[in-house]
């Protein structure tokens, strides 16, 4: 089965949000530099413009040259050696994990010292700016076990995702640091609190865990996920929350983020106690999936999706027109349980992207059902759905139609789909060109 995800989309669209990410990554810096100016108490004399250069010199010599980063960094491109067709997905999520760090670990050093809501109200502008930009990467190992366990990405991708999450977060924290070292600013990170027992650190780190995937599920895969402006305010208001609320482990709710700061804050050596790892590995793996399974059981997703012994269960359109009008409803509400009661094993649902020149095929219901369910998930946004050509020719059983949906990326599809004598699609043939 072919799959395709925001993360796997043709290079020339996903470039042109990596270059924008990158910009973004530039403005913020710029931010960074013109708040480390203004940190002086009234009546002092401003902080110039670059104080301590050879600090940050000396810093990132030091940081180029140990092995320790060059050998993690290996350990994690390794993984392109096995799905080198998900490099466009590590690149988002190596890329977007970085964003991720430059905008959230600068509001408090930055905004801190204010006591006001300026630390809350940056904190939500860089979680919103890192997810927008970068297309919505998972940038946490957590979030990519709840994918995984809710069946809508694979083990490689699980691999590869994770993998990209901690390449960035070792180049992430080092370059935060550098950005801030000239205006007298050190970052913070995650880390258990002084006191705090071993049994409350993986309470705190797994309940904030939990919390925080139960409110990605809520308010990212219902209605309210496809009203972008309510939805990301939303969540990053809980992982506001959550940092507040469960402050014993930091908290990380972000396995890279516990360990990759902890091998930052050591001097570049990983953690060798068992405890960080159950603290911020374990204990948050196991929380997102609980929520997982839980959601699941109570939307009938993912495992708990009901098994249909028949593809059709019983759907017996009897027309191409009811056969159309079936597909194209179904299509709107994203339901790939709907859509597949179109097609039967036999049905070969091919699809061709213009931008790579990579022609994808999906054979059997199975497969055709993963590939919508991909789809679906490319398709974030449909408000700008529009199909202004639907031919159905009766004497050849089949449609043709153009569509576009520019709100999520795609600026010219087309599908042509030819039926069996029961009305059953058996060949589909969809062309994507996108932005």
């Amino acid at each position: 089965a072919f799959r395709v995800s925001l993360c796997g989309q043709p290079m020339s669209w996903t470039m042109k949000r990596l270059q924008t990410a990158a910009v973004a990554a530039l403005c913020v810096a710029v931010v960074v530099v013109e708040a480390g100016k203004k940190r002086g108490k009234k009546g002092e004399d401003p902080v110039s413009p670059y104080p301590e250069m050879s600090k940050v010199q000396a810093d990132v010599v030091e940081w180029a040259t140990n092995p320790m980063i060059y050998g993690s960094l290996v350990c994690c491109f390794a993984v392109l050696a096995i799905g080198w067709e998900r490099k466009n997905e590590f690149a988002k999520e190596f890329l977007g994990t970085i964003l991720m760090v430059v905008c959230t670990f600068t509001p408090g050093p930055y905004f801190g010292h204010l006591k006001g809501y300026e630390e809350w109200l940056a904190h939500m502008a860089g979680v919103i700016v890192a997810d927008y930009l970068c297309g919505g990467p998972h940038v946490n190992p957590a979030v990519t076990t709840a994918m995984f366990v809710w069946r809508k990405i694979s083990l490689l991708q699980w691999i590869v995702y994770v993998a990209a999450q901690v390449a960035g977060g070792i180049v992430a924290f080092p370059f935060v640091q550098a950005l801030s070292t000239p205006y007298g600013v050190t970052i913070g990170g995650p880390g258990i609190a002084p006191g705090t027992t071993f049994e409350d650190a993986v309470w705190s780190e797994g309940a904030a865990t939990f919390v925080l995937l139960m409110g990605i599920f809520i308010f990212c895969t219902t209605w309210i996920g496809q009203i972008y402006p309510v939805k990301q305010p939303i969540v990053a208001a809980v992982i506001r929350g959550c940092i507040v609320y469960f402050g014993k482990t930091g908290p990380a709710i972000n396995p890279m983020l516990g360990t990759t700061w902890a091998f930052y804050v050591s001097g570049m050596v990983w953690p060798s106690d068992a405890s960080h790892y159950i603290v911020y590995w374990l204990a948050p793996m196991l929380a997102a999936s609980v929520a997982t399974l839980l959601w699941s059981c109570f939307t009938l997703t993912g495992p708990f999706e009901p098994h249909r012994p028949s593809h059709d269960d019983g759907h017996a359109p009897g027309s191409l027109q009811a056969t159309w009008d079936h597909h194209f409803k179904a299509f709107g509400d994203k339901s790939a349980m709907e859509v597949i009661k179109d097609y039967t094993e036999s049905s070969i649902l091919i699809r061709y992207d213009s931008a790579t020149g990579k022609k994808t095929e999906a054979a059997g219901v199975a497969k055709i059902r993963a590939a919508f369910e991909a789809l679906f998930h490319e398709l974030k946004d449909l408000k700008g759905l529009k199909a202004p050509v639907i031919e159905l020719d009766k004497t050849s059983r089949t449609v043709y139609l153009v569509w576009s949906c520019p709100t999520s990326g795609i600026k010219l599809a087309t599908d042509s789909f030819v039926m069996d004598e029961d009305f059953k699609i058996i060949r589909q043939y969809l062309t994507v060109e996108h932005k």
